[in-house]
């Protein structure tokens, strides 16, 4: 379960902000082939009024919202942060930054829990991501420490 406010659809996908106790942390790109239900009642109405009203949750750059699919990516990867991936089955995780978007799959340049890069990009099928955050408080937080 996570809490958040949906923003748009891009194709197989959810944009979405993600809220923690009135704190922005983040967005992500969901899969919508993970997603079992989505609940919005009276309470998420006054939820997302109350964060709206207090400026908690910034919206994307309006160029990314214009994109479409894969070009999301592409978006996602001029942005100075890095991008946490997590695979549908929650076996897979990276966090670096984007290397090549592909047709079919995306390229990561990522590193392990230590800090250490990986020697070489790594792959994962569009049809395998289950989750994409970025410009969230675990992403910049490793790109603060990584590039001070």
């Amino acid at each position: 379960n996570i809490h958040c406010v949906i923003h748009d659809e891009i194709e197989d996908w959810y944009l979405v902000e993600e809220i923690s106790d009135f704190h922005f942390d983040g967005y992500a790109l969901i899969s919508k082939d993970t997603v079992s239900k989505c609940r919005y009642d009276k309470n998420d109405k006054t939820f997302e009024d109350i964060i709206r009203k207090s400026g908690i949750s910034p919206t994307p750059p309006p160029d990314m919202i214009q994109t479409s699919g894969n070009d999301f990516f592409t978006a996602i990867a001029t942005l100075d942060t890095y991008i946490s991936i997590e695979s549908c089955d929650e076996d897979r995780f990276m966090i670096g930054t984007i290397y090549k978007v592909g047709t079919t799959r995306l390229l990561m340049n990522h590193f392990r829990a230590d800090g250490t890069w990986f020697k070489r990009p790594t792959g994962i099928d569009y049809s395998e991501i289950g989750r994409a955050c970025f410009l969230d408080e675990y992403g910049s937080s490793w790109y603060a420490y990584k590039n001070s």
